[in-house]
C-alpha cells in the first residue's frame, strides 16, 4: 500500500483513515465534476424589440374614440332632457303658451275660427241597447273617429260662447252654446247641463265641461286665440233604460 502523508502538516497518514489525526485535515475527499457551462453566443439569444419613442418626442397612448363619444353622447342627452324641463316650465303645461291676464273683455269679444279635434270617446251603461233602438253607431265605429279635426267656429259676447262644428257629432249636434261664460284673467273654467229634446231621449241630459284659455293670435293677422278642452256628456234614458256617451275635445280657434 502507497503511503498517505496529510499536505498541510506532512504527518503520515495510517490506514484509511478521513482525516489528519494531527491538524485534522479532511483526507481523500472526492473532488465534484463540474458540469460544462455551454456559452451562448449574444447574436444567438431571441430578443423583441421594445417601442420606443423617436428621439425628442414625447410617447402618446393610442385614444379610446369609442369612450370619447360616449362621452360626447352622454352630454348631448343631459342637455336635451334640461331643455325640455325648462320649455315645461316656462309654458306650465299649456301647449298653446303663456295665458294673456291684461286686456279689456270688450276687445276678446267676436268670432274665432280653428279646429276642434276628437281626442277620446266613450260609452257606458247600456249604451249599446239604447243605439240599437235609436240607430245610433256602435262603440267600436265611434272610437273611428277619434283624433279626427273638425272645422270649429266660436262666437263669444258678453255673457255666451256657442261653438259650431262642420260635422255633427252625436245626436246630430253641430252647434252647443254655453250660457254664463266668463273669461277671467284669461281662463274660463265651468260646467253647464241641459235637457235633450230628441223624440224618446225626452228625460235625457247633456253636461259641458269647459277648461278654456286666452292667449295671443298665431299670425300677425289674428290678435286672440281660445285654446282648452270642451268634454260633452249624454246621460242617456230610454223607455228605463239608461247609458252615457263621452266625447273630449281641444278647441284651438283664433280671432
Amino acid at each position: 500500500m502507497e503511503k498517505r502523508f496529510c499536505p498541510d502538516c506532512g504527518t503520515e497518514i495510517i490506514g484509511e483513515g478521513a482525516f489528519c489525526p494531527k491538524c485534522g485535515r479532511t483526507l481523500n475527499q472526492p473532488q465534484m465534476q463540474q458540469m460544462p457551462v455551454q456559452q451562448i453566443p449574444m447574436q444567438q439569444i431571441p430578443t423583441q424589440p421594445m417601442p420606443t419613442p423617436a428621439m425628442g418626442m414625447m410617447y402618446i397612448p393610442p385614444r379610446n374614440t369609442k369612450k370619447i363619444w360616449g362621452i360626447v353622447g352622454g352630454c348631448f342627452a343631459a342637455a336635451a332632457v334640461i331643455t325640455g324641463i325648462i320649455l315645461l316650465i316656462i309654458f306650465s303645461g299649456n301647449p298653446a303658451g303663456e295665458i294673456i291676464k291684461d286686456y279689456r273683455y270688450k276687445d276678446i269679444v267676436g268670432s274665432y275660427s280653428g279646429v276642434a279635434t276628437i281626442d277620446s270617446i266613450g260609452v257606458g251603461g247600456d249604451y249599446e241597447e239604447i243605439a240599437d233602438h235609436q240607430g245610433l253607431d256602435s262603440e267600436k265605429i265611434l272610437k273611428r273617429s277619434e283624433d279626427d279635426e273638425i272645422d270649429c267656429s266660436l262666437s263669444l259676447t258678453d255673457s255666451t260662447l256657442t261653438i259650431s262644428l262642420d260635422d255633427p257629432l252625436f245626436l246630430g249636434s253641430r252647434e252647443f252654446t254655453i250660457d254664463d261664460v266668463d273669461f277671467n284673467n284669461g281662463r274660463a273654467k265651468d260646467s253647464t247641463d241641459d235637457e235633450i229634446k230628441d223624440g224618446n231621449l225626452e228625460d235625457s241630459e247633456i253636461t259641458i265641461d269647459y277648461n278654456l284659455t286666452l292667449h295671443e293670435g298665431v299670425s300677425r293677422n289674428t290678435e286672440y286665440r281660445i285654446y282648452g278642452t270642451v268634454e260633452i256628456q249624454y246621460d242617456l234614458v230610454l223607455f228605463g233604460i239608461e247609458g252615457t256617451y263621452e266625447i273630449e275635445l281641444t278647441i284651438d280657434c283664433d280671432k
